[in-house]
């Protein structure tokens, strides 16, 4: 009767890895076989309906006296808003887009979505229009320290016409240097 095994114990632990490795293999052949592909499509799904267009709406200038109540409004809001100093005074100047989220206690703890600037660190800010929309105008505000190695920031700061009064619609921090 001829062996099955060989007789080198060597010999059957390299064969009992083989067969390891084989087992192994025919189980993922199987699995690959069976169950290929289960995730979805990535294809884009074609649609007959017509594209929804988005268009920017048109500049136009902003006459100053609009500008110079614009100014106005970010002159009251910077100190107050960034630098958290009489919170009480920008409440009235945050349009309801900026207060949908937060009360007017909240506000007045200091917990306002305009990321503030630190007051120790403070030595001005300046303000330049960089568009003009009905209704619309985008200011970046930057925020000088008193120290030359200190962070100056760049706020990017929308306003909006509500009535009569301009209000800030959001002041968000767009750039910052050193």
């Amino acid at each position: 009767m001829p062996r099955l095994l060989p007789q080198s114990p060597r010999r059957r632990r390299r064969l009992l890895r083989l067969a390891i490795v084989g087992a192994a293999l025919a189980v993922f052949g199987i699995l690959l076989a069976f169950f290929r592909n289960t995730g979805t499509s990535t294809e884009t799904p074609l649609s007959n309906t017509p594209a929804t267009i988005v268009r920017s709406p048109k500049a136009v200038p902003a006459p100053a006296a609009v500008r110079r109540a614009a100014e106005r409004t970010l002159a009251v809001f910077v100190p107050s808003a960034i630098l958290r100093e009489h919170l009480a005074d920008s409440w009235p100047l945050a349009s309801p887009k900026m207060r949908v989220d937060t009360t007017r206690a909240q506000w007045l703890r200091g917990e306002l979505p305009v990321p503030p600037y630190p007051p120790k660190d403070f030595k001005t800010a300046s303000w330049r229009l960089v568009g003009s929309y009905p209704r619309l105008l985008d200011y970046d505000v930057l925020v000088l320290p008193k120290r030359p190695e200190g962070e100056q920031r760049v706020y990017s700061c929308e306003l909006g016409e509500y009535g009569r009064r301009w209000l800030v619609d959001y002041c968000v921090p767009r750039t910052s240097f050193g």
